[in-house]
């Protein structure tokens, strides 16, 4: 940017800006470097950019991130191996949740949850142990503080267990589908099954009844989908920072 312009300006525009794109202007001058490093920045940096994660199983879980707008198909990026790399062991991890652009994982066997900034590629890792008792059952809970905006793991531990069966759907019933999320502008993402269990991601589109298939296939039941918003938080945090309970 051009130095007529009013360093105030400047870091207006480069808020509306993608992070790769923040990673790269780091390196140009120490003015941007420190602009974009500064908590304050970092608190208040809102992207316009939305993706939604989509884990399933096809041999293996497997990790996909498409682009939630209409270039979906073609805007996708595999994450498996990225995952795989940041968890000790994939097969014994699930997601959380997701909320403010991170992404929650929790590994069972190394009973620890691994916060994910999945635009920065960066990590934090908080121990969180549990009874290892089959008379309690540990449950967690994952979000993002709106007055501080720090991480929050939320753990608690009950006996017995009970279920919660939540069954919301919008698609019609001549389609047969399963609800497996929403993009942020409403439309529902679905599940359709295929030949041999498998079955295809979509999204249905209610006013045209269209259809719009996202090339990801996997096996039966396994798909879920987060959303998540590019965002600045970690990088002011070592990468693979360990915190105890």
């Amino acid at each position: 940017m051009s130095d007529h312009i009013p360093f105030d300006i400047q870091s207006e525009i480069m808020k509306m800006l993608p992070v790769k794109s923040l990673l790269r202007f780091r390196s140009i001058c120490k003015q941007w470097k420190s602009l974009i490093q500064s908590s304050d920045f970092i608190a208040h940096y809102r992207s316009q950019q939305h993706h939604l994660l989509v884990s399933y199983h096809d041999y293996g879980p497997k990790y996909v991130s498409i682009a939630d707008d209409h270039t979906s198909p073609q805007q996708k990026v595999s994450l498996t191996s990225s995952v795989n790399k940041m968890l000790e062991y994939p097969p014994r991890s699930r997601i959380i949740s997701s909320c403010h652009g991170l992404v929650c994982f929790y590994c069972n066997s190394a009973r620890k949850a691994v916060i994910w900034n999945i635009s920065l590629r960066k990590t934090v890792t908080v121990a969180v142990p549990t009874l290892a008792d089959d008379v309690y059952v540990t449950i967690l809970g994952f979000g993002v503080c709106r007055e501080t905006s720090d991480p929050k793991i939320v753990k608690i531990t009950y006996i017995y267990s009970w279920s919660v069966d939540i069954n919301a759907t919008c698609i019609p019933s001549q389609v047969d589908a399963t609800l497996r999320g929403f993009r942020k502008s409403g439309e529902p993402v679905i599940a359709i099954p295929g030949e041999r269990r498998r079955v295809r991601l979509a999204v249905y589109e209610p006013y045209s009844k269209r259809i719009d298939y996202l090339g990801i296939d996997g096996s039966l039941y396994s798909f879920k989908v987060y959303p998540y918003m590019e965002i600045l938080f970690l990088l002011d945090q070592p990468d693979n920072m360990v915190y105890s309970e």
